[in-house]
Order: C-alpha cells, then sequence, then structure tokens
C-alpha cells in the first residue's frame, strides 16, 4: 500500500526532529503523549493544563516543558503518534491481504479493533484537529485525506458499480458508524460492540 502523502514522511509530523532522547526520557514522553490524548478527549484542549497533564504521570507540570515546548506542542505530537500507529495497523493489515475484497474486510477488522482500543485518539481527532497550528492542521487533514483515498480506492475494486461520490459517502459513513460506536455511552460497554461494528460497517459498505 501506499503511505499517506506519499512521501517519506509518512502520516507524521511536520516539525523539525528532536535530539534522540535516552530511554527513560523516551518512555516519559511515550507517557505524556498517551495521556495527551485522553485528556484532550475527555475535557477539551483548553481545560487541560499542564499541571493536569504533569500529574497524569506523575510528574509536575513545569516537567512536562522538558519533553515539549508547549501544550500545542505535545497536542500536535500526541495526535501525530496516533495517526502512525492507526495507519501502521490498518495499513498493514490491507498489504497483507489477498485481493481487494480480502484487503476490505482485513482492514475493516483493523479499523475496528484500533478505534476500541483507542476512543480517546479518535475523539481528540475529532474535536482538537482545529486547534493544531496551521502546518500540523494541514498534515492532520492531510492523513484524512489519504486514508480515505485508500478505501474509497478499495471499495470500488470491491463494488465497480460505485461511482467515486457513493463509494466516499459510504467510507465516511463507516467511519462515523465506528468512531461514534465505541466512544458514545452506553452503546461502547456492550460486550459484543466488536462484532457489532463489523455486521454494521459490512452493510454500510455494501459488502453484506
Amino acid at each position: 500500500a501506499v503511505s499517506p502523502g506519499g512521501t517519506a514522511a509518512g502520516p507524521g509530523a511536520v516539525a523539525e526532529p528532536r535530539p534522540t532522547p535516552e530511554p527513560r526520557a523516551r518512555a516519559r514522553r511515550e507517557e505524556l503523549l498517551a495521556a495527551a490524548v485522553r485528556l484532550f478527549h475527555q475535557r477539551g484542549f483548553d481545560n487541560v493544563s499542564t499541571d493536569q497533564l504533569g500529574a497524569a504521570v506523575g510528574i509536575s507540570g513545569p516537567s512536562v516543558y522538558r519533553h515539549f515546548d508547549s501544550k500545542a506542542e505535545l497536542l500536535a505530537a500526541s495526535l501525530v503518534r496516533s495517526r502512525e500507529r492507526l495507519w501502521h495497523e490498518v495499513d498493514g493489515a490491507i498489504a497483507a491481504a489477498a485481493g481487494p475484497g480480502a484487503a476490505l474486510d482485513a482492514g475493516l477488522g483493523a479499523y475496528v479493533d484500533f478505534a476500541l482500543r483507542n476512543g480517546d485518539y479518535l475523539g481528540a481527532m475529532l474535536s482538537e484537529t482545529e486547534r493544531l497550528a496551521p502546518p500540523d492542521r494541514r498534515a492532520a487533514v492531510d492523513f484524512r485525506r489519504d486514508f480515505l483515498r485508500t478505501w474509497v480506492g478499495l471499495l470500488r475494486q470491491v463494488r465497480p458499480g460505485y461511482d467515486a461520490a457513493a463509494a466516499r459517502i459510504r467510507v465516511h459513513a463507516l467511519f462515523a458508524l465506528v468512531n461514534d460506536g465505541v466512544r458514545n455511552r452506553p452503546h461502547n460497554a456492550r460486550p459484543d460492540l466488536g462484532d457489532c461494528l463489523l455486521r454494521l460497517g459490512r452493510a454500510v459498505l455494501g459488502l453484506s
């Protein structure tokens, strides 16, 4: 499969790379990225302080700045990391499948599985992208566009009767179904939620 944007940079950052941190600092940085996604989704970017971010990983608020220059940089980095993981999991499943039909099924399964484990990221992506600085916002929008293009291309191979507009509508509907399904209570507590989303997702795509 082709990486989003068709460049070596993939779905990643637009900022200049930092020097590689020590293992302990890398681990703390990863903890902050995970905490940031969760808190930004649950409370909103403007309602989360650096003290709250630090407390979530057991450090003081000012210590956050040892790892990120600003709260805005932390938001951008947390969304980049989540996009990387989403692309890695879903693209990996698609690339390993034999044929468009199997690839679409594998991609759907991988996306539902990712969503079930990463509802906070999906929520933050939807609600906080507009808080990003323009270059980071463009990178996020480009990722969504390229991710959508991959799915639309697969769906049109499986269902050649769909024109581009019909395929885009179905893929958008699929993402809305899954994203809302894993984030909205009380439905997201269902033990069979994953199976329900797979069945409904196939129906939305016109595969059942």
